[in-house]
């Protein structure tokens, strides 16, 4: 199906646009089309960022997609997968947090810093990665730690040991996503807090150098915890929001 076909039926979603008697029917297909392409992309990308969404409903989403091939020619002989890809990439690019939040140089915290499953983790995937010649740090394993400012003058650690590779079949990836752990800091010399381990196929991180609270924005599959969906090709979208003392988790989808 042509991405102008999908376009017709999602038109049904759009407000002001004179509607026929199909025009729910139509409205219903497309948002059950965009839900299925939705679940697809997670299933088959395992983590690989395509766009980051921002949990809206998918009715909005289809009056956006609508909009784009309205306004994009090219779009609307493309299938209709590759052009919802287009648009939300269009409307939801994904922001990588400053690099001098990311750089452990500047920040000064290290893997042998964390906790000691951190640097456990970290070998024995690279060890996979090595094996099958696709290390994707380079041997710098510190590259898979970010670093952001809680707003009190201490720090979260984000360890995302998918970094480490350049394919998914590695120990921190399964069918459930890739593995994500964070970190607080304590008082010094305190051990650093473990705050989650979760499988994810999708994140994000909204930081402002402690200006504002930290966010982290995380997609998970639907029969993994929390998630608790009836159907595994379903997902939750969550956004945890940095409380003093840990994460507070809001369901958004």
């Amino acid at each position: 199906m042509p991405g102008a076909a999908l376009a017709l039926a999602c038109a049904g979603n759009v407000p002001g646009i004179k509607r026929d008697k199909k025009s729910e029917e139509y409205a219903k297909f497309c948002n059950a089309y965009i839900n299925g392409w939705d679940d697809a992309r997670i299933a088959f990308m395992q983590g690989t960022r395509s766009f980051c969404p921002t949990g809206l409903p998918v009715k909005d989403m289809s009056v956006i997609f609508f909009d784009y091939v309205m306004a994009h020619r090219e779009a609307r002989d493309l299938p209709a997968a590759e052009a919802l890809m287009l648009a939300f990439k269009d409307r939801f690019p994904c922001q990588e947090p400053p690099k001098a939040s990311q750089d452990h140089s500047t920040t000064g915290v290290r893997i042998v810093d964390l906790p000691a499953e951190v640097g456990q983790a970290a070998k024995d995937i690279a060890a996979d990665c090595n094996g099958a010649g696709e290390d994707g740090t380079g041997g710098d394993l510190e590259k898979t730690i970010s670093v952001y400012q809680r707003g009190d003058g201490r720090r979260v650690a984000v360890f995302d040991p998918s970094k480490i590779c350049t394919f998914h079949g590695s120990a921190a990836c399964s069918t459930d996503g890739c593995d994500l752990y964070a970190y607080s800091e304590q008082a010094t010399g305190s051990p650093w807090k473990k705050e989650f381990q979760q499988p994810v196929f999708d994140k994000r991180v909204e930081d402002q150098n402690g200006q504002v609270p930290l966010k982290i924005f995380i997609e998970v599959r639907g029969d993994v915890p929390p998630c608790n969906r009836k159907r595994k090709e379903a997902t939750c979208q969550f956004e945890l929001t940095w409380r003093g003392t840990g994460f507070g988790w809001k369901l958004l989808r």
